[in-house]
This record gives structure tokens, C-alpha cells and sequence, in this order.
């Protein structure tokens, strides 16, 4: 510590730099926002574009000061034309999302590129994606698989996922469970929740290994647990039917409205069904029409249809 501080002092950027991420994150001292960021400055004005990346994360996130997307966006422009991958994968996010500056697609497919062609899983990652779903560009389906795998050769987990995706579909690749199960498995050791709840969905039914009920369950529940709002509503309809494991209305019920509160469509249109229905749990008008409401509002056209029946009653 002692050596940053001097060297810090004595204009050294890459000890500013350190210093700086030192402050930033609290590492063995209090945290100290106001000191990182005049570090970071200091070091960014010596050209460190790493300095100038984090510094730019540090006004995009507002977190301990207000957020200045302006300064965030010229920060990562700056550390881009220095060839920082990160920055580049980031003014790809900005570029595409169109939230703090209007939506630009061929820059964000510019970005990305760069990003990609410097070997960053990220990048190569949301330039999969744009090649997938045809953004900017035609979708190229070989292009969007090229980009998967190398994204996935270095473990980001949404590049595994959707490999596992591919094959489980067999969406211009050919259909294959075992390699599906592969990738959720790898995606799922990532920390991917959503691949645990695919791989919970095959064991179940036996895609790509052995049938097992049990550990299918585990899977699903892991996820549910893990607040993924689709795990926790097929959680919900397990305990509902009692196929898995004993019938337990009240856990169905509970898992399904946790799935709800996240804005789950299938979870509000269920609740508000069943609340209207009053065979499964006794029935709330109040309920009923409060989720009802919100899946049409998540764009249930089913849900819509009921509001508006309602609406047009006399």
C-alpha cells in the first residue's frame, strides 16, 4: 500500500491506476469513491484507457455520486480508440440499447466487431446475437454460430447457454440432446440459472440422459431457489400437480406468486385464473383482477381478452 501511495504521488500512473481500484472496491481499506475517481482521472489523463473504462463505469453506474452518461460515454469512447476491448463491448450495449443516447445499430455492430475481433467473449457474444436475430445485419446463422462457439471455448455462460439452446431446438444445427446437456452443464457451472432449470426440464423428461425424475427436480428447484421467475413458476406447477412430489397446493401457490411478482406473464394469468375461479384456492375478485390485469398489461393477449370482456359488461 505504502509503495502505491508514493508512487501514486510521484505521478505513476499505473500505481494511480491500482490505487484508484483499491478505493473503488474497499479492498483492505474503506471504500472511497471520491478518492477513485480522482485517481482514475489522474491516470486516465496519462492515457490509461483501463483508468479510463473504469471510470466510465463509475459515472454509468451513479453509484455513491449521480450518474453522468455524457462524461461515461465520452470515458469509453476514449479508452475504445485505445483499443480496450471492454469499452468497445460497452458502447456496443449503449449503441444497441438506445437508453441514454438514441439507438444506433450499425455502430453498435461496429463496436462489437472490434470488441470480437480482439478476442473478448462479450463481444463475441452480442455479435453472435446480432447475427442471429438480424440486427443491422442479415441474420447468418453459420456467423452467429462462429461467434457462439469462440464466446463459449472461454466460458461466458450466455454464449454456452445458447449453444444449448441450438442444439436442444435444433435450430440450424442438427438436433442434439446429448450436446444441449453438455452445454447447460458448463453454462450451468458458470452460474447460468436458467440453465439449471433446462437441465432440471430434460432430466425429466429424458432428453439427453437417462430419465431421473429426482435429479430433474433438484435442478428445477436449485433455479426456483436461485430466483429465476420461470423455474419458480414449473416449481409452482409441480407441487400443483403432485407429479414429482407430493401434492402441496399451498407450496404451488407460493412458488407461482413469487414467479408473479417478477413479472412472470404465465404466473399472473395463472394466479389470476384460479383466483377467479375459486376451485384450486378461494376465490379473490380483487386478486383475480389485479393479476389479470398485469398479464395483460405484460402483454397477455388471452388475459387482454378477459379484461376487455369484463370491461364490456354491462
Amino acid at each position: 500500500m505504502e509503495y502505491y501511495y508514493k508512487s501514486a504521488q510521484q505521478g505513476f500512473k499505473n500505481a494511480q491506476f491500482n490505487l484508484a481500484v483499491i478505493y473503488d472496491e474497499g479492498i483492505l481499506i474503506p471504500k472511497d469513491i471520491a478518492k477513485a475517481i480522482d485517481l482514475y482521472t489522474k491516470a486516465a489523463a496519462q492515457g490509461d484507457d483501463e483508468a479510463m473504462y473504469n471510470l466510465a463505469h463509475v459515472y454509468s453506474k451513479g453509484i455513491d455520486i449521480p450518474p453522468d452518461y455524457k462524461k461515461s460515454i465520452e470515458l469509453y469512447t476514449k479508452s475504445a480508440n485505445l483499443g480496450n476491448s471492454m469499452a468497445e463491448y460497452q458502447l456496443g450495449n449503449i449503441y444497441r440499447n438506445g437508453k441514454w443516447i438514441p439507438q444506433d445499430l450499425k455502430k453498435a455492430f461496429e463496436y462489437y466487431k472490434k470488441s470480437a475481433d480482439q478476442g473478448n467473449a462479450r463481444g463475441q457474444f452480442s455479435l453472435a446475437v446480432m447475427y442471429d436475430e438480424g440486427q443491422y445485419v442479415r441474420k447468418n446463422k453459420q456467423k452467429a454460430l462462429e461467434y457462439y462457439t469462440k464466446s463459449a471455448d472461454q466460458g461466458y455462460d450466455d454464449a454456452l447457454f445458447n449453444l444449448g439452446e441450438l442444439y436442444r431446438e435444433g435450430d440450424y444445427v442438427k438436433q442434439d440432446y446429448k450436446k444441449a446437456i453438455e452445454y447447460f452443464q458448463k453454462a450451468a457451472q458458470q452460474g447460468n440459472v436458467t440453465a439449471l432449470l433446462n437441465l432440471g426440464l430434460m432430466y425429466c423428461e429424458g432428453k439427453g440422459v437417462q430419465k431421473d425424475t429426482k435429479k430433474g427436480f433438484e435442478f428445477i428447484q436449485k433455479a426456483a431457489l436461485l430466483n429465476d421467475p420461470t423455474a419458480q413458476f414449473n416449481l409452482g406447477v409441480i407441487y400443483g400437480k403432485g407429479e414429482l412430489v407430493s401434492k402441496d397446493q399451498e407450496k404451488s401457490i407460493e412458488w407461482i406468486t413469487k414467479s408473479a411478482d417478477q413479472r412472470f406473464v404465465r404466473a399472473q394469468l395463472y394466479l389470476g385464473l384460479i383466483y377467479g375461479q375459486g376451485k384450486i384456492i378461494k376465490q379473490n375478485p380483487e386478486k383475480a383482477e389485479h393479476y389479470i390485469k398485469a398479464a395483460c398489461q405484460n402483454h397477455s393477449q388471452e388475459a387482454c381478452d378477459i379484461v376487455n370482456s369484463i370491461d364490456s359488461e354491462p
